[in-house]
């Protein structure tokens, strides 16, 4: 079960860096060299469109890292590193609601036939904001991948810490198997005042 978390909570989070890649480095450059009539005819439905969208698969990356990270043991290389890409994912959510999404509801209620006056400045100022926003997923998504790694191939497996109880009975277990030296000298003074030879490897009686 935990294994399927992971796998979702890694194609979430890579899938959603994945498409805010895309539309940094492929849509907006193509938009903007549009004329601006088009320009903004395509922008406009597009931000309604990731305004409705994006809220839940961030919230969904985030909260499926955190169910991962709550699936770990406490202070192993694997749930210090998910621990990462929770937290930067947390860092996505407000930086998005104080930079970008005003932006976003802006362009999306543009009028087309009014274009505000500093509409371009607006969209220069977002893609800004959103190229920091990729370097924070991005890092996030490897994160989260690297604990998944960690976790399947054994780095990340807990310490196995030994009750004192149980060592104490264990060692007393132990040292009523092994005979003392006390106790061989013993059992060899019998076998020497009984006649009985003791074989190379010890007492022979």
């Amino acid at each position: 079960m935990y294994q399927t978390i992971d796998l979702i909570a890694v194609l979430v989070t890579v899938l959603l860096t994945g498409s805010e890649l895309a539309i940094g480095v492929f849509v907006h450059p193509v938009l903007s060299k549009l004329q601006d009539a088009a320009h903004a005819e395509a922008a406009k439905p597009l931000a309604r469109l990731l305004g409705k969208v994006m809220p839940f698969w961030y919230a969904a990356a985030l909260l499926l890292v955190v169910v991962s990270l709550l699936a770990r043991a406490v202070g192993t290389w694997s749930w210090w590193v998910c621990l990462s890409s929770a937290a930067l994912l947390a860092v996505t959510v407000p930086f998005s609601l104080i930079c970008l999404v005003p932006i976003n509801n802006r362009v999306a209620a543009w009028d087309l036939n009014a274009l505000p006056t500093d509409w371009k400045s607006d969209r220069k100022r977002w893609d800004q904001y959103h190229a920091i926003r990729i370097v924070i997923l991005v890092m996030a998504s490897v994160a989260i991948a690297l604990a998944a790694l960690f976790w399947q191939s054994g780095v990340a497996q807990p310490p196995v810490v030994v009750d004192d109880g149980a060592r104490r009975a264990a060692y007393r277990l132990f040292a009523s198997a092994v005979p003392s030296n006390q106790a061989l000298q013993q059992t060899g003074a019998a076998c020497s005042l009984s006649g009985i030879r003791s074989s190379p490897s010890g007492p022979g009686c």
